[in-house]
């Protein structure tokens, strides 16, 4: 616009932003009805810097929900506690909880009865962290946990099929990683805590929710897929830094959360935000998850406002 000879102040670019932002919030509160009505969610958290209304920077949080019909939500918030976590899944969500080992998701997930699956690809990473103190044990540990993945990995798509493979295959292999993991508690319980004896007792004490997704086809190994829709916001706070402002943290998530789900529908971001901007005004506000990215695709993409002014 400057190049154009156009000079508009910040204050009014932001105002068109924020107020652009503003009319996707029903949409953003749909998606999240949405993500709760499945049977398996995966979350995870990040810090992000977040000015508060006294000018003052603060260190918050930016809570990722990831459904099982591939849809995302980010909910930003000052807390890193349990009562955040059932804030988000309370009287909705019925089934499995696929998160790390933070206490907060196992304290709201017990006091909502939900059933806790832990991330094959966190106990990982404790033996890679191990390896320079351990190199051959965390080596056979690695090998262990390699076996598990490469049969999971070419695992059927249809679930019976997988829980077949799951139960038949994959289920001896990681029993057997865990019979070890106790004889190996067993020879360094007296050693000197290292990163080693840390991934043996992290794995052991996550056995039973690491054992979770071999009877449940739909719960997936590992968190890793909710962990690539946090990397986009990683990247952001590295180079924009911080959100000015807590409403511009709460716009950064509605607008994050619907461009991560598009991307994962398979559905242009430019054509869908354009299309709804337009559309939404007119449209009932009965129906506003006809406008979350996944429906949409299906009730709208065919027939968008943007085709329909380009075939104009």
């Amino acid at each position: 616009m400057t190049r154009a000879g156009i000079t508009v102040s910040r204050g009014t670019v932001m105002s068109w932003v924020g107020g652009f932002i503003d009319l996707f919030t029903l949409i953003y509160n749909a998606q999240q009805l949405s993500i709760l009505d499945g049977t398996v969610l995966s979350m995870d958290e990040t810090p992000y810097r977040i000015g508060r209304a006294d000018g003052k920077m603060t260190n918050q949080y930016l809570w990722f929900m990831y459904g099982d019909k591939d849809e995302v939500l980010i909910h930003p918030n000052e807390h890193r506690s349990a009562d955040v976590v059932e804030q988000l899944l309370k009287n909705s969500l019925k089934g499995t909880l696929l998160v790390d080992k933070l206490s907060s998701y196992q304290a709201a997930a017990t006091k909502l009865e939900l059933t806790v699956a832990h991330c094959w690809a966190h106990a990982r990473r404790y033996f890679v962290e191990a390896e320079e103190h351990e190199p051959l044990a965390s080596k056979a540990a690695l090998d262990s946990i390699r076996e598990i993945y490469k049969l999971e990995m070419n695992a059927p798509k249809d679930s019976n099929a997988r829980l077949r493979v799951r139960v038949e295959q994959i289920k001896p292999l990681v029993e057997r990683f865990f019979d070890w993991l106790v004889a190996e508690h067993t020879r360094i319980e007296s050693l000197p805590k290292t990163n080693y004896s840390k991934a043996v007792n992290y794995a052991l004490g996550a056995k039973a929710e690491l054992m979770v997704f071999l009877s449940n086809p739909e719960v997936p190994i590992d968190n890793n897929h909710t962990e690539r829709q946090v990397r986009p916001l990683v990247l952001g706070r590295k180079n924009v830094l911080f959100c000015w402002t807590e409403l511009g943290a709460t716009r950064l998530a509605i607008l994050q959360s619907l461009l991560l789900t598009c991307q994962l529908q398979g559905v242009d971001p430019w054509t869908y935000f354009t299309d709804v901007a337009t559309r939404i005004t007119s449209h009932s506000k009965s129906k506003i998850d006809e406008l979350i990215p996944r429906r949409w695709k299906t009730l709208f993409d065919k027939n968008n406002t943007t085709s329909s002014s380009n075939a104009a």
